[in-house]
């Protein structure tokens, strides 16, 4: 069963986190129909993740056209997998004022889009593809794996880049051999349900 968040009130939201499976409350809905110029793939430190070692939390800003005329002043919508009731996790849909993260500690992978992408699109097929539906392992790691599955699925369409798959790994593997603190190897994978 799908549950959507809507409602405002603390309490229902805090009761509810716990099984739900996206939360969108913070998408501006004219978003949805925004195109997206690119995909940045980011990693970045977190309060999570900077407690037990100085590991990168993963997530997915698609930054968004600015010739698109809308309601909204977005600059980008995060997709962003976090564990809310650990293991299980909540597809996180935000719309940001930022083009991407701000953290002074990071590191940013950008993939173009084949043809013309909105946001909707991208959340439709996270959607059917089960991409709201992920519990992270026994370490409260997966990130990545959510992230390349995630790729994986739009490269599949057709979506993005030739070749973004490969591209992103080999990013990756780059990344781990400089930093190994930060991107843990054999990677992490949590599990599709």
């Amino acid at each position: 069963m799908l549950y959507v968040i809507h409602d405002t009130s603390f309490d229902i939201v805090a009761e509810l986190m716990a099984i739900t499976t996206i939360y969108d409350k913070n998408l501006n809905a004219a978003d949805k129909n925004r195109f997206i110029s690119k995909i940045v793939v980011t990693a970045s430190s977190t309060v999570s993740t900077t407690i037990d070692g100085n590991y990168y939390h993963w997530r997915i800003y698609l930054r968004l056209s600015q010739s698109d005329i809308s309601n909204s002043s977005s600059k980008s919508v995060i997709l962003d997998m976090i564990p809310t009731n650990p293991p299980t996790s909540t597809l996180m849909i935000t719309s940001n004022a930022y083009a991407s993260s701000n953290s002074p500690a990071k590191i940013e992978f950008d993939i173009f889009p084949a043809k013309p992408l909105t946001v909707g699109q991208v959340i439709d097929l996270f959607i059917e593809k089960g991409m709201h539906r992920y519990t992270f392992d026994a370490t409260g790691s997966g990130c990545l794996f959510w992230i390349m599955t995630g790729i994986h699925h739009l490269h599949e369409a057709n979506l993005i880049e030739a070749g973004a798959p490969n591209k992103f790994h080999t990013f990756h593997m780059a990344q781990a051999n400089l930093h190994p603190e930060r991107h843990p190897l054999p990677l992490r994978k949590g599990t599709f349900y």
